[in-house]
């Protein structure tokens, strides 16, 4: 719902920690963030989002033979049955093999993970927890 949660204007990003309601030592509801909050919701009001070209240029000057960095793709699929494929036709244009590739909302448990293989990783899916409906799946590509 909108009221417990809020957007960067600008970006329309979500980001649970960012305070609509100014300080107010008054209030007895308010609730300072600790750093640790602080820095998580720095991060996610930093995040960029980047396009082939871009995503190219940046890990071509990031990563060279002699430095090395770990690279994080992370992508709420919304299900392997239906996005796998496309998603594995998209991430093959990168020429960067990411350090771990991890996906949200596969909605498949760990006995059906030999269906989706990316090559040069290997699979670890976390089966549904109980009681909730598809959409509660992970899997972390290594």
């Amino acid at each position: 719902c909108f009221d417990c949660h809020s957007t960067d204007s600008q970006s329309g990003r979500y980001n649970p920690f960012v305070s609509s309601t100014p300080y107010d030592k008054y209030d007895p509801n308010y609730v300072e963030l600790s750093d640790d909050l602080k820095t998580i919701s720095n991060i996610l009001n930093n995040c960029r989002s980047y396009n082939k070209k871009s995503l190219s240029y940046l890990t071509k000057s990031v990563i060279t033979e002699e430095k090395t960095s770990l690279s994080v793709l992370f992508n709420n699929i919304d299900g392997n049955a239906s996005n796998f494929d496309n998603f594995v036709a998209d991430i093959s244009q990168y020429k960067h093999n990411f350090s771990v590739i991890a996906l949200a909302e596969t909605n498949i448990d760990e006995e059906s993970k030999d269906l989706y293989r990316i090559g040069g990783y290997t699979s670890e899916y976390s089966s549904k927890i109980t009681g909730k409906k598809e959409k509660s799946t992970t899997a972390t590509l290594r």
